[in-house]
């Protein structure tokens, strides 16, 4: 298959420790996306989103790393820092769509302002040698932002253009728009990627034929609820359950201990797994229950408690992420 799979970045959830694991006990992704580097007030940003996004955190996969900037002196900045690591492309968010973020003029908050975001293109391009990419959703409160901001995008050199048909103000409450995604890529002059409820084979392969031109999709909460969805997406044939199901346990066992490495804290590493666990239960024969015993652990001895009865006693079915049985609030 020539058409190009990658793994979205979400927050507290697909970081170096995840892609790692994901790589090595699944595979499936040609390339991966990490969660944004942010300025802060201070004009600093956090250690640890720099450690994520070191070389040597992520060996043997093809990593971009994501900014959220609303000015030129961050993007310098940002674009700086992850060219001193080697990387030859970064990714700028325009897509977030969470009110804490878009009420400070950031990721899909920026997208009603094109002056904006023009200027920022103008004045950072030419001062960069780094590629840029662009990961946008269609608009803030509505989707007419698409179609206005994609023909003032031409005449940049940019990389790619990911976009997820879904304005912000519907976070993921709404279906995606994949023919709002047809209906104005036709705009654009750029090579344009597709994000937005890739949740199985079969839903992958409905957007494909809708859009037979696309040959990136990036996988988000899917491929997260599923590990297993971009190998799925690949494989013509079925999958040995009880392979599966052993290489699920090996990746989320390295999951857990990594983790557990790099928080030092048993209630955050409890905290974290519990998120994952918010989408992994999706997966399993009887997810309510899956994700109520973890859930309940407050300690490790009842976490590993829990996960050794759902690998005894339920079994994984590699089924479709379902958006209308959140175990969590997204």
């Amino acid at each position: 298959m020539d058409t190009q799979l990658s793994l979205a970045p979400i927050q507290g959830i697909t970081n170096h420790i995840f892609r790692n694991a994901l790589r090595k006990h699944i595979g499936g992704v040609d390339k991966y996306y990490a969660p944004y580097l942010r300025i802060d007030k201070e004009k600093h940003f956090r250690p640890s989103k720099q450690y994520d996004i070191l070389p040597e955190n992520n060996p043997d996969l093809t990593l971009i790393p994501q900014i959220m900037v609303n000015n030129s002196a961050d993007f310098l900045k940002l674009a700086e820092f992850i060219e001193s690591l080697g990387y030859t492309e970064l990714n700028w968010n325009l897509g977030c769509p969470y009110p804490m973020v878009t009420n400070r003029k950031l990721g899909a908050g920026l997208l009603p302002h094109h002056t904006t975001i023009i200027e920022i293109l103008n004045h950072v391009l030419p001062k960069i040698k780094i590629s840029v990419s662009i990961k946008m959703r269609s608009g803030l409160t509505d989707d007419t932002e698409l179609e206005k901001l994609l023909p003032k995008l031409n005449p940049f050199p940019l990389s790619e253009i990911i976009i997820h048909p879904r304005f912000a103000k519907q976070l993921y409450k709404e279906k995606a728009n994949p023919e709002l995604f047809k209906a104005c890529s036709h705009l654009s002059a750029h090579q344009l990627a597709y994000n937005g409820d890739v949740f199985s084979p079969d839903s992958f392969r409905t957007y494909k034929k809708q859009i037979p031109a696309i040959d990136h999709f990036m996988l988000g909460r899917g491929l997260v609820a599923n590990p297993f969805l971009a190998r799925q997406i690949r494989s013509a044939k079925g999958f040995d359950i009880q392979e599966a199901s052993e290489q699920f346990q090996s990746f989320h066992n390295e999951l857990f201990e990594n983790t557990q490495k790099m928080l030092r804290s048993e209630g955050q590493t409890l905290l974290r797994m519990k998120s994952y666990w918010g989408y992994f239960s999706h997966g399993f024969s009887n997810n309510r229950k899956a994700y109520k015993l973890i859930k309940k652990s407050n300690s490790f001895n009842k976490y590993h408690e829990a996960t050794r009865r759902i690998f005894k006693e339920q079994s994984l079915l590699l089924q479709p992420y379902n958006r209308n049985d959140n175990n969590i609030d997204e």
